[in-house]
């Protein structure tokens, strides 16, 4: 119940940002809220409801109603000898009918079952606790897609922005060209070197749209709306003091544990006695009494009240086994959160060394980039005072486009490294 409340929460605080800005939480938010297993926990969390529901219904009062109706060839009846004495004495004991007849009830109280209830109802919750943290792992993983796409858009765009200025810078020394060949300073070739150049780049920007389009369009599915328009907010930097591990799958093996430790609790409880009260009535013939039966057929009221005790011993039989196969699980799990840290213990390794050569390479990149610019304002001097070397100056312009290409996707996949040691660490 508690995870539908927060859905419906979510869903109404992304209604009331559709108009705003699109944030990375936000996306986040509205993608789990979109994906079909959030539908999963409410639908588990009901079925352990039910199961404990129907366990607890051990304890009501168990009644069973039913009638038969036999014949058969043996029945209880006394000797001849017997007979015969009683004949004298003036009364006939014929003996029991060999069709006979009953309808009556059988209730049974439960009084003490040994624990088995109750470690039924540990293992359900510890069960259906375990399948819960096994969905936020995979909605935990959801946060990983989404900002994988969100990045991916955010590098697009800046390819954009960056592709533009190179544009403009082309299409200002393309007019300039022009003009000095209708002037007989330049040649064709050098006209036709530079519009070359500008088609390539335009070709550069249909692949950099085509991406950012592709990009939206599944970052939409996710969402479950047309994000096709939306502005994207560049996230913050984060900070990250914070170096412990806090990943849902940690809870996950924490609750498959518990659920193993349930299970230990059924096997010791499968030995112990149940005891119960009982309670018996029944309408028909032959009744308890034999004896008067015997002499009278007729249908008569019975009923009997006791207790009664079980005790299954087979369960010792594979008691050991049973406990042992629960140990070997819960060495199996110690084995996959191991795997599990290591692993993670990598990948932090992995992402503080991408983030710390990202931040050595940004460190440069402002002074090559003003470097790049400086040779490029000199070689468009040179053309603009009458010295025509169209390709040198379409190089110098390619290596200003790169060296701020290069500068903004390092700050991207900065911001994204940093990112990803947060959804590593959680």
């Amino acid at each position: 119940m508690t995870r539908s409340i927060v859905t419906t929460l979510a869903a109404a605080a992304i209604a009331l940002q559709a108009s705003a800005a699109l944030t990375l939480d936000q996306a986040r938010t509205e993608a789990r809220a979109n994906y079909p297993e959030i539908a999963m926990s409410g639908i588990l969390e009901q079925t352990r409801d039910l199961t404990l529901h129907n366990i607890s219904t051990q304890w009501y009062p168990q009644a069973i109603v039913g009638g038969q109706a036999t014949w058969q060839n043996k029945v209880a009846h006394f000797s001849d000898q017997t007979r015969n004495l009683f004949k004298t004495m003036g009364i006939d004991v014929p003996g029991l009918r060999k069709d006979q007849y009953r309808v009556g009830a059988l209730v049974h109280q439960n009084i003490w079952d040994g624990g088995a209830s109750g470690a039924e109802r540990d293992i359900a919750r510890a069960t259906t606790e375990a399948r819960l943290r096994k969905t936020d792992v995979d909605m935990y993983a959801l946060d990983g897609r989404i900002d994988d796409l969100f990045f991916g858009i955010l590098l697009a765009q800046e390819q954009i922005k960056e592709i533009n200025l190179t544009l403009t810078l082309l299409q200002s020394n393309l007019h300039t060209v022009q003009t000095y060949y209708k002037d007989g300073v330049a040649t064709r070739s050098d006209v036709d070197a530079v519009m070359a150049q500008d088609l390539t780049v335009r070709q550069m920007l249909t692949q950099a749209k085509s991406a950012e389009s592709t990009l939206r369009a599944v970052l939409g599915i996710f969402m479950g709306r047309d994000v096709a328009a939306e502005e994207l907010v560049r996230p913050e930097t984060p900070a990250l003091t914070d170096t412990t591990c806090n990943r849902p799958e940690l809870r996950a093996f924490d609750a498959m544990d518990k659920a193993l430790d349930s299970k230990r609790s059924a096997v010791r409880a499968a030995l112990m006695p149940r005891v119960g009260l009982f309670a018996g009535a029944f309408y028909g013939s032959p009744g308890l009494d034999l004896i008067d039966d015997m002499m009278r057929h007729r249908w008569s009221f019975n009923f009997m009240v006791g207790l009664n005790v079980a005790w299954n011993v087979g369960a010792l039989y594979t008691r050991k086994n049973d406990l042992r196969k629960i140990e070997l699980g819960k060495s199996e799990v110690d084995v996959e959160r191991r795997l599990f840290l290591l692993q993670n213990s990598i990948e932090q390794a992995q992402e503080n060394g991408a983030i710390k050569r990202l931040n050595a390479l940004i460190a440069d990149d402002a002074r090559i980039v003003e470097l790049r610019k400086a040779v490029r304002n000199a070689a468009e001097s040179k053309l603009r005072n009458g010295v025509i070397d169209t390709n040198d100056l379409l190089q110098k312009i390619t290596d200003e486009s790169m060296a701020r290409q290069e500068m903004m996707s390092r700050q991207i996949e900065l911001l994204k490294a940093q990112y990803q040691l947060m959804h590593s660490r959680n």
